[in-house]
């Protein structure tokens, strides 16, 4: 069985053969059959071992818009994962830089509809829509935070440049940090039309240098 060399037994030449190389080099032990010689069932010569294919070029490590630190453009953050509701607006809007006020970042205080600021609610320059509902959307990071808050106080006063005031539990509720709330950003509040307040199809909104917006039933 040594009559057989390595490098003999790297390409047999006959099914004859194939018996005794396989015999000698369980006898060698060390030696291992290489892949180009495995004989295609006994039946003549070996095939040679079809060439490996070529893994395609990998692609340079990309950053997708959704593992961003903030997606390449606007969303929208709904919270509680119920389907979100489809409001009917009224009309009546206000947009503008936005602040916060009232706990747990300040002492709690009056508001103008007798109640407290210690709770979801906010404050714009209009005494005519206390009680009602709005849906409040603020912009931060590129990404709309929503949530629908009432409408509670009269303020900011003009001469700070905002135009909504939130309290921080309605911060709590557009999951911000109302101890660090981004004083300034952008937001929406629409009001939500009820039974006694029903829409206005010809409703706009216009605030001091910037262009009129017209909102429709969504």
């Amino acid at each position: 069985m040594g009559e057989f060399t390595p490098s003999e037994l790297a390409l047999p030449k006959s099914k004859i053969e194939m018996p005794k190389i396989v015999t000698a080099a369980m006898a060698i032990g060390s030696v291992a059959l290489p892949s180009a010689a495995i004989a295609d069932g006994f039946t003549g010569h070996a095939k040679e071992a079809p060439e490996p294919k070529s893994m395609p070029p990998a692609m340079p490590p990309t950053l997708s818009p959704y593992n961003r630190g903030v997606r390449n453009r606007l969303v929208t953050v709904r919270h509680h994962r119920h389907p979100q509701p489809k409001y009917n607006f009224t009309g009546y809007s206000v947009a503008g830089p936005t602040s916060t006020f009232g706990p747990p970042a300040e002492g709690a205080g009056r508001t103008a509809d007798a109640g407290t600021d210690d709770r979801p609610c906010i404050a714009i320059r209009d005494d005519s829509t206390l009680g009602h509902n709005f849906l409040v959307k603020v912009l931060y990071q590129r990404i709309w935070h929503e949530t629908v808050l009432p409408h509670c106080d009269w303020g900011p006063a003009s001469s700070t440049g905002r135009n909504i005031d939130i309290t921080g539990k309605g911060v709590e509720m557009l999951h911000l940090n109302p101890y660090s709330y981004p004083t300034g950003a952008w937001g929406v509040a629409r009001e939500i039309a009820t039974p006694t307040r029903q829409p206005d199809p010809g409703a706009k909104l216009s605030f001091p240098g910037h262009a009129v917006i017209t909102f429709g039933d969504n």
